[in-house]
């Protein structure tokens, strides 16, 4: 039974409506669409007197606006104390939660604003001050959060829970350490807030918040109340300082088993470090992936905390889970002065991770050539393989620097040592395109026709990757373009199943062989057709001097009608730009299905002849100067 009588605004207009004593069912209830009345809207621009008018008539002060709030929500958030009071007077729900997915209070509201007027009012109301929002935010979350110490003492006085925690488990304690509310905090504190709650494995307390974001007040506040002072840290030196004096375990650490000490050097304290070190801080001490202080200082580059490090007991040759030393992280991120400290005091220069990279290969591999230089002048061996046979040579040709690569051939870098596969450099270089990179491997010796375990060679990847150029370069230096994979594939195939168009004509233009079929009877006609790569049979001028010569052998003849019944079949056509043998003219050429048993073919194309043409393999390929509808075919 809904008993109300009120305006209600729809846009721009507005229409009296007297609903009362109607019986509505649930389901005509639900599909009722919520409209701001005139309270709501009233109470939303603070007209105390337009507010009063329309409770006198009987408005609904409990009534939701479109977007889930009551008159009292809006008030309460847009500090209205009169329009508060006088909804509270009329009976508007003080504990009332927006049907919105937030499901706050007025209490949350007022709480988040800041204004304490309306706080009181709504307490007087009996508004529930442990009544949280969707993610568990209580009012005195809220007000611990924004800083609002009257209002989060007039919570606690009214009730509050100070040790009530969201969703995520943080609690008021938590937000104003967090954001150095430290009288707040010193309220908190006193009236029962726990000093040591944590999460996340003792990561996450009020201290560690404090000591993260340098409230160092609140960090000794904290600690007179009992905080667990064994916290990790963050970078602020009097705030060390503080635990210290508190007897905290300078050596623990986070669930990673990140400690101070580490945490310091990684982000480059150096007083710091040196404060802890002094304290007895445990500079062996790893990482849950094996890293020590020193490997994080040498890969950041910070020199004065590896020198400290190292004059305070660090191992120089210490290596991670994977196998990395301090020397390769600093080779691997170009740290040029701190790989000479390291060699300088003694760092096993070619010593490699569970891979086998050394820090040539690291080096190599992101080229920083200031530190191959220094690497190579301090005896890196050169040559040095990693488990799969990667050379620094290798590492350095798959990215385009030249100048490194250069570097690594004056100091005799073997050009032809392959990988466990057997891919050499000119392999990775012709594969990724890096024509200076290739010629400088030609120049120093590179086996131009080698071959991978598979029988690719540096040819076969610059035709499948369309590196025309290369390709070009590679031919002009002796590169056999009829060598083929174990499979039967030769580099005009993989072009044209790639449809790497000026492959093909840089391979056609060097003689490459069109009819020569991989080991499952496949040539390069086949490639085009099946992938529709008719583009690459426009260039096909050396195909036609082949066809040209099976002319003159006899093997192009003209096959009459012959007088037996014929079976009709239906053969999907190819379009495609062709090159007549004689006059260069247009053609379509389509390529038969296999049929079984038969010996001749003929079409009906209304042409004088009709010519088939037989491939040496016995697969014909038919070239006609029309577009045919059927084909006929005789059988056995």
């Amino acid at each position: 039974l809904l008993h109300s009588t009120g305006k209600v605004t729809i846009g721009k207009l507005k229409v009296s409506i007297l609903l009362d004593s109607f019986i509505l069912n649930k389901t005509l209830t639900e599909n009722i669409p919520k409209m701001n009345t005139d309270l709501f809207e009233e109470s939303m621009h603070g007209n105390i007197s337009e507010v009063e008018s329309l409770l006198q008539n009987g408005a609904n002060p409990n009534h939701f606006s479109a977007n889930g709030f009551t008159a009292l929500h809006t008030a309460s958030e847009l500090n209205h104390g009169d329009v508060v009071q006088m909804l509270l007077e009329n009976g508007a729900e003080p504990n009332v939660m927006s049907s919105d997915a937030s499901k706050i209070t007025p209490l949350g509201f007022a709480c988040n604003t800041g204004n304490i007027d309306i706080v009181s009012r709504l307490l007087k109301y009996s508004a529930d001050v442990n009544l949280c929002d969707e993610h568990c935010i209580s009012p005195l979350y809220a007000a611990s959060r924004k800083g609002n110490f009257e209002i989060a003492k007039l919570l606690i006085q009214s009730g509050a829970d100070v040790n009530k925690a969201t969703l995520e488990g943080f609690k008021a304690l938590h937000t104003a350490s967090e954001f150095g509310h430290i009288d707040i905090v010193n309220l908190l504190l006193n009236n029962g807030a726990a000093a040591n709650e944590s999460l996340n494995n003792g990561n996450v307390s009020p201290l560690y918040f404090s000591s993260a974001n340098g409230h160092f007040e609140t960090v000794k506040l904290l600690i007179q109340f009992g905080a667990n002072v064994n916290e990790r840290t963050n970078g602020h030196k009097s705030i060390v300082e503080d635990l210290l004096k508190h007897e905290a375990n300078i050596n623990t650490s986070t669930a990673q088993c990140v400690s101070p000490l580490y945490t310091a050097s990684q982000n480059g304290h150096t007083e710091i470090v040196e404060y802890l070190l002094q304290n007895r801080a445990d500079v062996k001490r790893r990482c849950v992936n094996g890293n020590t202080a020193l490997h994080t200082a040498s890969e950041r580059g910070h020199l004065s905390i590896v020198n400290t490090l190292l004059e305070n007991g660090s191992e120089i040759n210490f290596q991670s889970s994977s196998g990395s030393t301090p020397l390769y992280y600093a080779s691997a991120n170009g740290r040029n002065e701190t790989v000479s400290r390291l060699i300088q005091l003694g760092a096993d220069i070619n010593k490699s991770t569970v891979t086998g990279c050394s820090p040539l290969h690291g080096a190599a591999d992101h080229g920083h050539e200031a530190v191959i230089s220094v690497l190579l002048a301090n005896g890196a061996d050169v040559n040095q393989q990693t488990e799969g046979g990667l050379t620094a040579l290798y590492f350095a040709v798959r990215k385009p620097n030249i100048e490194v690569v250069n570097k690594l051939l004056r100091h005799n870098a073997d050009v032809n040592l392959c990988t466990v596969q057997d891919f050499s450099p000119l392999h990775a270089a012709s594969e990724l395109g890096h024509l200076n990179v290739v010629q400088a491997l030609i120049q120093n010796g590179a086996n131009v026709n080698h071959q991978s375990n598979t029988g690719i060679t540096a040819l076969y990847f610059a035709s499948s990757k369309g590196r025309n150029n290369i390709a070009e370069y590679l031919l002009r230096n002796g590169a056999d373009l009829n060598i083929y994979t174990v499979q039967g594939f030769s580099p005009l195939h993989t072009a044209c199943e790639q449809g790497q168009i000026e492959v093909v004509k840089v391979l056609l233009k060097h003689n490459a062989d069109p009819f020569h079929c991989t080991n499952g009877g496949e040539n390069a006609f086949t490639f085009t057709l099946k992938k529709q790569h008719f583009l690459c049979l426009k260039y096909t001028k050396t195909w036609t001097e082949s066809l040209s010569q099976f002319t003159s052998i006899g093997k192009l003849t003209c096959v009459s009608a012959m007088n037996k019944r014929l079976d009709e079949v239906k053969i999907k056509l190819f379009h495609v730009i062709a090159v007549n043998l004689n006059n260069c003219i247009q053609f379509t050429m389509f390529m038969l299905q296999k049929f079984h048993k038969f010996v001749q073919m003929t079409f009906d194309l209304n042409l004088k002849k009709n010519v088939t043409i037989s491939t040496p393999d016995d697969r014909h390929i038919i070239i006609v100067q029309d577009n045919p509808v059927r084909c006929k075919y005789a059988s056995t």
